[in-house]
């Protein structure tokens, strides 16, 4: 009866366009996994800045121009940071996402346990 219930709760929530959790998770995970994608492409792009740059400082090196070859270095010093940055970022977004189908592994299980052990009362008391 109790599920009955809920289930029409929940029916009724999706008509006036509440979002069940497991819907709402579910659009989060991909704004993140959305997000994790343009954090690689970043650092993709960064990369192959890197590469440039790092050819850069070898050809102006062969002519001699140290106050430039300072400048470019400090610059890829900079971009490696930027890089190291993003990293983390991603992580961490991983991490929110992990914990987030967690938390909703969590719920069911936890109703599960609710229905379960509402089963058993039944019984012993029935039994």
């Amino acid at each position: 009866m109790a599920s009955t219930i809920k289930s029409s709760y929940e029916s009724i929530q999706r008509f006036f366009g509440k979002q069940t959790p497991e819907e709402m998770v579910r659009k989060w995970r991909l704004e993140i996994n959305s997000q994790q994608r343009a954090l690689d492409r970043q650092k993709r792009n960064i990369e192959t800045e890197e590469k440039k740059v790092h050819l850069s400082i070898k050809q102006i090196a062969k002519k001699g121009d140290i106050k430039t070859c300072k400048m470019l270095a400090k610059e890829l010093v900079r971009s490696r940071r930027q890089k190291d940055r993003i990293v983390t970022s991603k992580a961490q977004l991983n991490s929110i996402s992990m914990q987030l189908q967690h938390q909703l592994c969590m719920k069911k299980k936890k109703k599960r346990l609710w229905v379960l052990g509402a089963i058993v009362l039944f019984t012993l008391s029935h039994g």
